[in-house]
């Protein structure tokens, strides 16, 4: 289904807005992102430059999260 999004806003030349908790579909979807810890905004930019180079301690603690692996059933 989020391919179909994909492919409509290039072929449409749309912008989109989506809101998720899954970092690893914000990495491959999303040119820019907004990181937002309640409900205040903490960054907002490139998610290259977001996710590569973080500013906030937040949103620091958040990038480190996502790399740390989860064990089911440990």
């Amino acid at each position: 289904m989020l391919d179909l999004f994909l492919e409509m806003q290039q072929r449409l030349g749309i912008a989109m807005l989506f809101i998720s908790h899954n970092t690893a579909v914000v990495r491959h979807f999303s040119d820019s992102m907004v990181v937002m810890h309640h409900g205040d905004i903490v960054e907002a930019g490139s998610t290259v430059q977001i996710c590569e180079n973080p500013q906030s301690r937040y949103t620091r603690q958040l990038i480190e999260s996502w790399l740390e692996p989860i064990v089911l059933g440990g």
